[in-house]
Parts: structure tokens; sequence; C-alpha cells
């Protein structure tokens, strides 16, 4: 599958001009790249606006109609959504027909700057028989359990968008290479722009090999992700050598039971 992930420059709270490139790029990543899926940065119609909420009916709606008028799935980032009176860092998955196949809700917000409600479960869903995807938001990658538990469901591409103003940017592509070579999954860590989101995105292939990364520019990454790789790695090993998926999957279960006892 081919997909396109936007490091784009972020207005904060100008959500009507962020939801204006956003087309713009999908119309492009569909005409020009061919792209079968486009994905947005963590909040990126609204920047990191607690006190913002966008007005989900409306931009959904459109979002939809791109999807389908463009034949391409969308990833429109996440969004700060109210639902019986609490908040949510909300990404939707919608799929080429302009259907919403399913949603997430961060699980790790980033507190204390981000006080909202926290998910319940993990996003897994199936591109069209053509490949597993599993979806995180920016802090839930420093938490290796919910990289775990989507790979358990059949992941072979790990998503992160990223909402990171902060130095520990480096650290984060550290964690998502490393993800990489543990899952032998792609994995995909990337990231806004503007005068402080600090960009810096990457792309992993199965045996941690780095594909593309980005420094601050606004740009549009296309890739393409193949499950056949997937499946080579996760049989022969990283290098041919190292079979750690197989053995993680072998003793999976004497795993949850240490867990179990630990947590």
């Amino acid at each position: 599958m081919k997909i396109a992930i936007s490091q784009m420059k972020i207005e904060p709270g100008n959500i009507e001009n962020n939801f204006l490139k956003m087309k713009e790029i999908i119309i492009r990543s569909s005409r020009l790249y061919n792209s079968e899926l486009i994905v947005f940065p963590e909040l990126a119609i609204q920047g990191a606006q607690k006190e913002i909420l966008v007005p989900e009916e409306k931009y959904i709606e459109e979002f939809k109609k791109l999807a389908k008028d463009y034949n391409i799935w969308i990833i429109p980032g996440s969004m700060y959504i109210k639902e019986r009176e609490k908040v949510y860092n909300r990404l939707f998955v919608i799929n080429r027909k302009g259907e919403i196949t399913g949603h997430y809700d961060k699980i790790f917000p980033w507190e204390p700057f981000e006080p909202i409600e926290h998910g319940k479960d993990i996003l897994v869903f199936d591109f069209e028989d053509k490949l597993i995807i599993g979806v995180g938001i920016c802090y839930d990658l420093f938490f290796p359990e919910i990289a775990r538990a989507m790979v358990l469901k059949g992941a072979e591409l790990l998503i992160y968008p990223h909402y990171t103003t902060t130095s520990d940017r480096k650290a984060e592509l550290n964690i998502a290479r490393a993800y990489a070579i543990i899952n032998s999954a792609y994995v995909i860590s990337f990231n806004g722009v503007n005068n402080y989101l600090v960009g810096k995105s990457a792309i992993y292939g199965p045996e941690g090999e780095e594909l593309q990364r980005t420094e601050n520019d606004e740009i549009i990454l296309t890739e393409i992700i193949s499950r056949e790789r997937v499946k080579e790695v996760r049989e022969n090993g990283i290098k041919g050598v190292t079979t750690n998926y197989k053995h993680f999957i072998e003793y999976k279960e004497n795993l949850k039971n240490i867990v179990n006892q630990t947590y």
C-alpha cells in the first residue's frame, strides 16, 4: 500500500485555515501521488488549544466527503471532542467510501499539560486486506504495552501522530525505531511544524531501518508499506538471525503471566 504522511504547518486556533490546508494536501496526495491513505499530525486542525473544541459534525462530514470524492482513506490527525461533558483527544479513521471505520481516544494524555479524559482501548483496523494498522497518539508512544497490544491484534504498521514542541523529540524517534525492531513492524512517528513544533518525522521498516527522516520543513512523505516485507522479517528474523517476533508469539502466555504477576 502507498501511504502519505503530512508534516504540515499548523496554525494554533485557526481551524478553518488548517482545514483548507489539509484539504489541499488530501487532493495533492490523491491526484499527484496516488496515495491510498493520508495521515495528519495530532491536533492538526486546531493546534494544542484545550479550550477550543472542533465542530465535529461540520469537519468530519467534510473529511468524509473528501475521502469519497478523491478515493482515499483519511486519518485527519486528532481533535478535542466533547462527549457526555468529557473531553477526549480523538482520532478518526475514514475509508475511501466516506465511512468512519473506527476512532481512537488517546490513552495517555500528556499530563499535567493535557487535562482530558483517558481513552480505554486501542485501535487496530484492516486496510482493505492489504495491511493491519494500529494507531496511537503522541505520548502513547512512551508506553510499550500499547504497541504490544496492537501487535497482538495483528498490527503490521504502527502509526503515531505527534504534536511535539519539546527537546525530547529525538527520544521519541529512538523509541519508534526500537518498536520497529522489537515488533518486526513498520513504525511511523511524525510531527507538525510551526514556531514551536519541532518536526523531525521518520518512517522505520520492520528491521528498524530508517526509510525516511525529515527535519522541520513542511513536507508530505510518501512510502510503500509491504505486508510481504513484514512477513519475511517475522519469519526469518532480523538480518535473518534473530527471530524475536516468533519467540514473542510462541511464549506470549508466559509473558502474560509475568506481566499479570508484576502489575
